[in-house]
Protein backbone atom coordinates (compact mmCIF):
# COMPACT_ATOMS: atom_id res chain seq x y z
CA UNK A 1 0.00 0.00 0.00
CA UNK A 2 1.11 3.57 -0.61
CA UNK A 3 2.41 5.24 2.54
CA UNK A 4 0.22 8.17 3.59
CA UNK A 5 0.69 10.84 6.23
CA UNK A 6 -0.27 9.37 9.59
CA UNK A 7 -3.03 11.07 11.58
CA UNK A 8 -1.23 9.94 14.76
CA UNK A 9 1.81 7.82 15.55
CA UNK A 10 2.08 4.94 18.02
CA UNK A 11 5.40 5.16 19.83
CA UNK A 12 7.25 1.93 18.87
CA UNK A 13 8.76 1.76 22.37
CA UNK A 14 5.29 1.91 23.96
CA UNK A 15 4.09 -0.81 21.59
CA UNK A 16 7.18 -2.88 22.48
CA UNK A 17 6.44 -2.52 26.20
CA UNK A 18 2.87 -3.68 25.63
CA UNK A 19 4.05 -6.71 23.67
CA UNK A 20 6.62 -7.50 26.37
CA UNK A 21 3.87 -7.46 29.03
CA UNK A 22 1.83 -9.81 26.85
CA UNK A 23 4.75 -12.18 26.36
CA UNK A 24 5.37 -12.34 30.12
CA UNK A 25 1.72 -13.21 30.87
CA UNK A 26 0.17 -16.65 30.63
CA UNK A 27 -3.45 -15.82 31.52
CA UNK A 28 -5.00 -12.68 30.00
CA UNK A 29 -8.42 -11.04 30.33
CA UNK A 30 -9.62 -8.66 27.61
CA UNK A 31 -12.42 -6.36 28.77
CA UNK A 32 -14.85 -4.46 26.55
CA UNK A 33 -16.90 -1.57 27.90
CA UNK A 34 -20.40 -1.90 29.31
CA UNK A 35 -23.07 -2.00 26.60
CA UNK A 36 -20.37 -3.08 24.10
CA UNK A 37 -20.62 -1.93 20.49
CA UNK A 38 -19.04 -3.45 17.35
CA UNK A 39 -15.80 -1.50 17.85
CA UNK A 40 -15.34 -2.75 21.40
CA UNK A 41 -16.31 -6.30 20.44
CA UNK A 42 -14.30 -6.34 17.20
CA UNK A 43 -11.10 -5.07 18.80
CA UNK A 44 -11.52 -7.57 21.65
CA UNK A 45 -11.94 -10.52 19.28
CA UNK A 46 -9.07 -9.54 16.98
CA UNK A 47 -6.69 -9.13 19.91
CA UNK A 48 -7.92 -12.34 21.52
CA UNK A 49 -7.24 -14.36 18.37
CA UNK A 50 -3.69 -13.02 18.20
CA UNK A 51 -2.92 -13.79 21.85
CA UNK A 52 -4.40 -17.29 21.61
CA UNK A 53 -2.19 -17.95 18.59
CA UNK A 54 0.75 -17.07 20.86
CA UNK A 55 -0.28 -19.83 23.28
CA UNK A 56 -1.94 -17.61 25.89
CA UNK A 57 -5.07 -18.50 27.87
CA UNK A 58 -7.40 -15.62 27.00
CA UNK A 59 -10.96 -14.78 28.04
CA UNK A 60 -13.23 -11.96 26.89
CA UNK A 61 -15.43 -9.98 29.29
CA UNK A 62 -18.12 -7.33 29.30
CA UNK A 63 -20.66 -6.45 31.97
CA UNK A 64 -23.38 -6.51 29.30
CA UNK A 65 -23.85 -8.98 26.47
CA UNK A 66 -22.63 -8.03 22.98
CA UNK A 67 -25.38 -6.71 20.70
CA UNK A 68 -27.10 -8.99 18.17
CA UNK A 69 -25.19 -7.25 15.36
CA UNK A 70 -22.01 -8.88 16.68
CA UNK A 71 -23.29 -12.41 17.12
CA UNK A 72 -21.91 -13.70 13.81
CA UNK A 73 -18.49 -12.33 14.71
CA UNK A 74 -18.19 -14.32 17.92
CA UNK A 75 -17.12 -17.97 17.64
CA UNK A 76 -18.81 -20.44 20.02
CA UNK A 77 -15.51 -20.86 21.85
CA UNK A 78 -15.11 -17.11 22.44
CA UNK A 79 -18.24 -16.09 24.32
CA UNK A 80 -18.09 -12.94 26.44
CA UNK A 81 -18.60 -13.44 30.17
CA UNK A 82 -19.94 -11.00 32.76
CA UNK A 83 -18.52 -12.94 35.73
CA UNK A 84 -15.01 -11.56 36.18
CA UNK A 85 -12.43 -12.27 38.87
CA UNK A 86 -9.16 -10.38 38.30
CA UNK A 87 -7.27 -12.79 40.54
CA UNK A 88 -7.56 -15.44 37.82
CA UNK A 89 -5.30 -13.44 35.48
CA UNK A 90 -1.82 -12.01 35.39
CA UNK A 91 -2.60 -9.37 32.73
CA UNK A 92 -5.70 -7.32 31.95
CA UNK A 93 -6.24 -5.47 28.67
CA UNK A 94 -9.11 -2.99 28.42
CA UNK A 95 -10.23 -2.15 24.89
CA UNK A 96 -12.38 0.86 23.99
CA UNK A 97 -13.06 1.65 27.67
CA UNK A 98 -12.91 5.42 28.15
CA UNK A 99 -12.79 5.15 31.94
CA UNK A 100 -12.76 2.63 34.76
CA UNK A 101 -16.51 3.20 35.12
CA UNK A 102 -16.88 1.93 31.55
CA UNK A 103 -14.75 -1.09 32.44
CA UNK A 104 -17.48 -1.71 35.03
CA UNK A 105 -15.56 -4.44 36.91
CA UNK A 106 -13.77 -4.00 40.24
CA UNK A 107 -10.05 -4.29 39.53
CA UNK A 108 -8.94 -3.24 43.03
CA UNK A 109 -8.40 -6.80 44.27
CA UNK A 110 -5.22 -7.11 42.25
CA UNK A 111 -3.70 -3.66 41.85
CA UNK A 112 -0.20 -5.02 41.25
CA UNK A 113 -1.27 -6.76 38.06
CA UNK A 114 -0.33 -4.97 34.79
CA UNK A 115 -3.24 -3.21 33.07
CA UNK A 116 -3.00 -2.20 29.40
CA UNK A 117 -5.45 0.48 28.33
CA UNK A 118 -6.11 0.63 24.56
CA UNK A 119 -8.60 3.32 23.60
CA UNK A 120 -9.46 6.34 21.45
CA UNK A 121 -11.77 8.38 23.69
CA UNK A 122 -10.81 11.99 24.43
CA UNK A 123 -12.06 11.56 28.00
CA UNK A 124 -9.71 8.64 28.77
CA UNK A 125 -7.63 9.54 31.85
CA UNK A 126 -4.86 6.97 31.25
CA UNK A 127 -5.91 4.63 34.06
CA UNK A 128 -3.62 1.79 32.97
CA UNK A 129 0.00 0.98 33.71
CA UNK A 130 0.47 1.09 29.94
CA UNK A 131 -1.77 3.48 28.02
CA UNK A 132 -2.15 3.26 24.27
CA UNK A 133 -4.74 6.03 24.03
CA UNK A 134 -5.04 7.95 20.76
CA UNK A 135 -8.02 10.34 20.53
CA UNK A 136 -7.21 11.04 16.88
CA UNK A 137 -7.95 7.42 15.99
CA UNK A 138 -11.33 6.68 14.43
CA UNK A 139 -11.78 3.61 16.59
CA UNK A 140 -10.01 1.18 18.88
CA UNK A 141 -10.13 -1.32 16.01
CA UNK A 142 -7.91 1.03 14.00
CA UNK A 143 -5.40 1.12 16.87
CA UNK A 144 -5.38 -2.68 17.12
CA UNK A 145 -4.65 -2.90 13.38
CA UNK A 146 -1.69 -0.54 13.75
CA UNK A 147 -0.39 -2.54 16.71
CA UNK A 148 -0.56 -5.74 14.66
CA UNK A 149 1.55 -4.02 12.01
CA UNK A 150 4.12 -2.79 14.56
CA UNK A 151 4.28 -6.25 16.15
CA UNK A 152 4.68 -7.70 12.63
CA UNK A 153 1.76 -10.08 13.04
CA UNK A 154 -0.30 -11.25 10.05
CA UNK A 155 -3.99 -10.33 9.96
CA UNK A 156 -6.31 -13.31 9.47
CA UNK A 157 -9.65 -13.18 7.65
CA UNK A 158 -11.60 -13.30 10.93
CA UNK A 159 -9.45 -10.54 12.45
CA UNK A 160 -9.88 -8.40 9.32
CA UNK A 161 -13.66 -8.81 9.50
CA UNK A 162 -13.81 -7.96 13.20
CA UNK A 163 -11.61 -4.87 12.82
CA UNK A 164 -13.39 -3.59 9.71
CA UNK A 165 -16.77 -3.94 11.43
CA UNK A 166 -15.44 -1.90 14.36
CA UNK A 167 -14.13 0.79 12.03
CA UNK A 168 -17.31 0.76 9.93
CA UNK A 169 -19.48 1.22 13.02
CA UNK A 170 -17.44 3.93 14.75
CA UNK A 171 -17.19 6.03 11.59
CA UNK A 172 -20.92 5.84 10.83
CA UNK A 173 -20.26 3.86 7.65
CA UNK A 174 -17.39 6.25 6.81
CA UNK A 175 -19.67 9.31 7.07
CA UNK A 176 -18.24 10.85 10.25
CA UNK A 177 -15.49 13.47 10.35
CA UNK A 178 -13.04 10.94 11.87
CA UNK A 179 -12.45 9.41 8.41
CA UNK A 180 -8.99 10.11 7.02
CA UNK A 181 -7.07 9.04 3.93
CA UNK A 182 -4.98 6.81 6.17
CA UNK A 183 -8.10 5.14 7.59
CA UNK A 184 -9.47 4.44 4.12
CA UNK A 185 -6.15 2.85 3.26
CA UNK A 186 -6.43 0.66 6.38
CA UNK A 187 -9.98 -0.33 5.42
CA UNK A 188 -8.77 -1.20 1.93
CA UNK A 189 -6.01 -3.32 3.44
CA UNK A 190 -8.51 -5.19 5.60
CA UNK A 191 -10.64 -5.96 2.54
CA UNK A 192 -7.56 -7.20 0.72
CA UNK A 193 -6.94 -9.49 3.69
CA UNK A 194 -10.38 -11.04 3.21
CA UNK A 195 -12.70 -9.05 5.50
CA UNK A 196 -16.24 -10.33 5.01
CA UNK A 197 -18.15 -7.25 3.82
CA UNK A 198 -21.34 -9.24 3.35
CA UNK A 199 -21.32 -10.28 7.01
CA UNK A 200 -20.64 -6.70 8.12
CA UNK A 201 -23.47 -5.20 6.05
CA UNK A 202 -25.87 -7.97 7.00
CA UNK A 203 -25.05 -7.71 10.71
CA UNK A 204 -25.18 -3.92 10.98
CA UNK A 205 -27.92 -2.94 8.54
CA UNK A 206 -29.97 -5.96 7.47
CA UNK A 207 -31.00 -7.53 10.75
CA UNK A 208 -34.02 -5.45 11.79
CA UNK A 209 -36.86 -7.44 13.32
CA UNK A 210 -40.43 -6.22 12.96
CA UNK A 211 -40.45 -5.37 16.67
CA UNK A 212 -37.32 -3.26 16.25
CA UNK A 213 -38.94 -1.31 13.42
CA UNK A 214 -41.90 -0.53 15.65
CA UNK A 215 -39.65 0.59 18.52
CA UNK A 216 -37.66 2.87 16.23
CA UNK A 217 -40.89 4.26 14.81
CA UNK A 218 -42.09 5.23 18.28
CA UNK A 219 -38.80 6.86 19.22
CA UNK A 220 -38.25 8.71 15.94
CA UNK A 221 -41.87 9.86 16.05
CA UNK A 222 -41.13 11.54 19.39
CA UNK A 223 -38.17 13.61 18.14
CA UNK A 224 -38.44 17.33 18.84
CA UNK A 225 -35.97 20.09 17.98
CA UNK A 226 -35.60 22.67 20.76
CA UNK A 227 -35.03 26.39 20.37
CA UNK A 228 -31.37 25.71 21.19
CA UNK A 229 -31.09 23.38 18.18
CA UNK A 230 -31.07 20.10 20.10
CA UNK A 231 -32.88 17.19 18.44
CA UNK A 232 -34.17 15.29 21.47
CA UNK A 233 -35.52 11.75 21.67
CA UNK A 234 -36.29 9.54 24.66
CA UNK A 235 -36.58 5.79 25.14
CA UNK A 236 -38.62 4.69 28.14
CA UNK A 237 -38.89 1.22 29.69
CA UNK A 238 -42.45 1.22 28.39
CA UNK A 239 -41.20 1.66 24.82
CA UNK A 240 -39.01 -1.39 25.19
CA UNK A 241 -41.62 -3.49 27.00
CA UNK A 242 -44.42 -2.60 24.59
CA UNK A 243 -42.48 -3.95 21.64
CA UNK A 244 -40.83 -6.85 23.52
CA UNK A 245 -37.39 -5.60 22.55
CA UNK A 246 -34.25 -4.90 24.55
CA UNK A 247 -31.68 -2.13 24.99
CA UNK A 248 -29.54 -3.78 22.30
CA UNK A 249 -32.18 -2.82 19.72
CA UNK A 250 -31.49 0.90 20.18
CA UNK A 251 -27.93 0.85 18.84
CA UNK A 252 -27.48 3.26 15.91
CA UNK A 253 -30.77 5.05 16.56
CA UNK A 254 -29.02 8.24 17.70
CA UNK A 255 -27.48 8.67 14.25
CA UNK A 256 -30.95 9.03 12.74
CA UNK A 257 -31.98 11.55 15.41
CA UNK A 258 -28.87 13.51 14.40
CA UNK A 259 -30.28 13.87 10.88
CA UNK A 260 -33.00 16.28 12.08
CA UNK A 261 -33.08 19.39 9.91
CA UNK A 262 -31.88 22.62 11.58
CA UNK A 263 -30.50 20.74 14.60
CA UNK A 264 -27.05 21.50 15.99
CA UNK A 265 -26.76 18.26 17.93
CA UNK A 266 -28.83 15.22 18.89
CA UNK A 267 -29.57 13.98 22.40
CA UNK A 268 -31.12 10.59 23.08
CA UNK A 269 -31.85 9.59 26.67
CA UNK A 270 -32.70 6.02 27.61
CA UNK A 271 -34.32 5.19 30.93
CA UNK A 272 -33.31 1.70 31.96
CA UNK A 273 -35.33 -0.59 34.20
CA UNK A 274 -32.87 -0.26 37.08
CA UNK A 275 -33.50 3.48 37.51
CA UNK A 276 -30.50 4.52 35.43
CA UNK A 277 -30.47 7.15 32.71
CA UNK A 278 -28.09 6.65 29.78
CA UNK A 279 -27.59 9.42 27.27
CA UNK A 280 -25.97 9.65 23.83
CA UNK A 281 -25.03 12.94 22.18
CA UNK A 282 -24.02 13.39 18.54
CA UNK A 283 -23.33 16.32 16.23
CA UNK A 284 -22.57 16.87 12.55
CA UNK A 285 -21.22 20.39 13.11
CA UNK A 286 -17.55 21.24 13.56
CA UNK A 287 -18.33 24.20 15.83
CA UNK A 288 -20.26 22.06 18.35
CA UNK A 289 -18.33 20.08 20.98
CA UNK A 290 -20.67 17.51 22.54
CA UNK A 291 -17.84 16.21 24.72
CA UNK A 292 -18.11 19.41 26.77
CA UNK A 293 -21.85 18.83 27.15
CA UNK A 294 -21.28 15.25 28.29
CA UNK A 295 -18.62 16.39 30.78
CA UNK A 296 -21.15 18.60 32.59
CA UNK A 297 -23.28 15.45 33.06
CA UNK A 298 -20.41 13.31 34.32
CA UNK A 299 -19.79 11.60 30.99
CA UNK A 300 -17.18 11.68 28.27
CA UNK A 301 -16.30 10.63 24.76
CA UNK A 302 -15.35 12.67 21.70
CA UNK A 303 -16.05 16.10 20.25
CA UNK A 304 -18.61 14.67 17.81
CA UNK A 305 -19.92 11.71 19.84
CA UNK A 306 -20.21 11.43 23.61
CA UNK A 307 -22.35 9.93 26.32
CA UNK A 308 -23.23 9.97 29.99
CA UNK A 309 -24.97 7.89 32.62
CA UNK A 310 -26.38 8.58 36.07
CA UNK A 311 -29.22 7.37 38.36
CA UNK A 312 -32.64 8.84 37.64
CA UNK A 313 -36.00 8.55 35.96
CA UNK A 314 -37.90 10.62 33.39
CA UNK A 315 -41.31 12.24 33.65
CA UNK A 316 -43.22 13.62 30.70
CA UNK A 317 -44.51 17.16 31.12
CA UNK A 318 -46.44 19.42 28.72
CA UNK A 319 -45.75 23.14 28.52
CA UNK A 320 -48.08 25.73 27.01
CA UNK A 321 -46.98 29.12 25.84
CA UNK A 322 -49.55 31.89 25.29
CA UNK A 323 -48.69 34.62 22.79
CA UNK A 324 -50.62 37.57 21.45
Amino acid sequence: MTTLTQTYRIDPELARQAWSAICEASTIAIISHRHPDPDSVGSNLALRELLQSEGKKVDSYSLDSPPPSCRELIPDCCEFSSEFDPQNYDLIICVDCGSLSQVAFDLSTNRTMPLINIDHHTSNNNYGQLNLVFPSASSTSEIIFKLLEIWEKPVTVSQATALLMGIYFDTGSFMHSNVSCELLEIASGLILRGADLSLIKRSLYRNFSEKKFHLWGDVLGSVRVTDEGAAVAVITPENVRNHLTGPEDTGGLIDYVCMAKDSRFALMVTEEEKGQLRGSIRTRHDQVDVYKIAQTLGGGGHKKASGFSFPGTMRKESLWKITN
